[in-house]
């Protein structure tokens, strides 16, 4: 055998020898869907990468039980006609009943820990797992790009890609919350100044708008007498 054939031999050698673990043990990752602002990203001009040595607070949102059961409950409570009429669950029931299970909040923790991850708490229903990790185990974890893009009105970082999970765990993943910043939350609640009519009914006759006697005998529609106290006799 020539040199050159045994150099040959030797490489290819080398190369199923690297890439053996990873044929032989392939990750059958989960997509998770709806996680990257495509519609932001458009107008978008990428920054750049993240820093790997960044942290992200992320919060991985588990799936409810039952949730057929779940719909029909929520059906009769409101159902004058149903046996379940106005039988309202305290949290601690309905947790028992619809949140998801201990087992399923325990394999999802047990996988982040592996990971890299630190589970900073779990909400008490169990729907809620907040974790904290580097860009650079969230990236290698999630199968994932970080980046940072200018958009038009304010820069914002967002995973430029789909997160996936191995199979026994994204069956127990809806939703993970934090991989972008694109969308924030802007409450709509607004303060209204009463309206004059509103603010004319609710004042009374008496000292500073309050309420005279003889405004509670009109609103109330009650029969004419003295609302100074005289013909009254105290006993």
């Amino acid at each position: 055998m020539s040199i050159h054939h045994l150099r040959n031999l030797l490489a290819l050698l080398l190369f199923f020898m690297l890439s053996s673990p990873i044929l032989a043990a392939p990750r059958h990752n989960v997509e998770l869907g709806g996680h990257v602002p495509r519609a932001q990203m458009r107008d978008a001009d990428l920054l750049g990468p993240m820093d790997g040595t960044e942290d992200l607070d992320l919060v991985f949102g588990l799936p409810l039980r039952n949730q057929g059961d779940l719909e029909q409950w929520i059906r009769d409570i409101h159902d004058p006609t149903s046996p379940r009429y106005g039988q309202f669950l305290n949290p601690a029931q309905f947790t028992e009943s619809y949140g998801p299970s201990k087992e399923d909040v325990n394999a999802v923790v047990d996988h982040l820990r592996k990971s890299g991850y630190k589970v900073i708490n779990t909400s008490s229903n169990r729907v809620l797992v907040r974790a904290k990790a580097r860009v650079s185990t969230v990236e290698k974890t999630l199968g994932i790009r970080m980046n940072r893009y200018q958009g038009r009105n304010r820069p914002f970082f967002s995973a430029a890609d789909e997160p996936s999970l191995p199979k026994d765990v994204a069956s127990r993943v809806v939703h993970i919350a934090g991989l972008q910043n694109a969308h924030l939350r802007k409450p709509r609640l607004q303060r209204l100044a009463p309206r004059a009519s509103v603010q004319a009914a609710l004042s009374g006759t008496g000292p500073r708008g309050g309420l005279a006697p003889q405004d509670i005998a009109t609103a109330y529609n009650l029969p004419g007498g003295s609302t100074n106290g005289q013909g009254q006799d105290r006993k």
